[in-house]
């Protein structure tokens, strides 16, 4: 009887666990999507604006 809660116990906490590292996988994933995304958009507008600048200096 010991050793049968014992196991459900491991098979429980294994799965909670794998869940957990999946959920922070995928929040890890998310966050540094988001990330990426950001310094995309920043280096975009930057971009932009030194074309802007570039194109204001030939005038």
């Amino acid at each position: 009887m010991l050793k049968v809660s014992r196991l459900k116990i491991g098979l429980n906490y294994n799965f909670f666990s794998y869940r957990t590292k999946e959920v922070n996988l995928a929040l890890f994933r998310m966050f540094f999507v988001i990330c990426i995304k950001q310094i995309y958009v920043i280096n975009m507008k930057m971009i932009l604006f030194g074309m802007m600048n570039v194109s204001l200096n030939l005038k």
